[in-house]
């Protein structure tokens, strides 16, 4: 698309859409990956923002209500993803600002029982074991590789608090 008249990165912009669904930076980047000039490629996002064909916060809504379907990462990943596909610090704001109180606790919860459901075997092992410090160190490692699990997913130190909740559920120990 050298040198390609403004309609042209239009056209391409609408082939682009009527594939996936794109924020306006995202798409932006895209036009000029395919050879748009700068000026062309925003003129391009100008016009399907106008004609209410091309909607950031629509898009970033959908981003976060297939995260919450999922359950399985905390806010800062959603925060990622959302930067990742170049939705505006604005609505990102905007977005975050919707979430309901405890969201990040639930999707904690959920994604936590899934790293148990994972390690069950282990944790039936080291709970058949005696009590003692082979033990105690085990499941201190238990408990490390779930907060790795939870801050892998973005989740911040208030939901993994929970980790330590969950483990006093399932075994003896208690965090020091």
């Amino acid at each position: 698309m050298a040198e390609a008249s403004g309609q042209t990165v239009y056209d391409c912009a609408l082939k682009l859409l009527s594939q996936r669904a794109y924020s306006g930076g995202l798409l932006a980047l895209r036009l000029r990956q395919r050879g748009a000039g700068k000026e062309q490629a925003d003129e391009a996002v100008a016009r399907l923002t106008a004609a209410g064909l091309l909607n950031d916060e629509a898009y970033a809504r959908r981003l976060f209500e297939l995260w919450r379907s999922k359950g399985s990462s905390g806010r800062a990943a959603l925060v990622a993803e959302l930067k990742r596909k170049l939705v505006p610090s604005h609505v990102v704001a905007k977005v975050l600002a919707s979430l309901p109180d405890g969201s990040e606790q639930e999707a904690a919860a959920k994604a936590l029982a899934a790293f148990w459901r994972r390690e069950a075997k282990k944790m039936q092992t080291i709970e058949a074991l005696p009590a003692g410090q082979e033990r105690s160190v085990l499941l201190q490692k238990l408990a490390a590789a779930a907060g790795r699990y939870l801050a892998a997913r973005g989740f911040k130190s208030e939901a993994m608090a929970l980790v330590w909740d969950k483990l006093g559920e399932v075994s003896d120990f208690r965090p020091l």
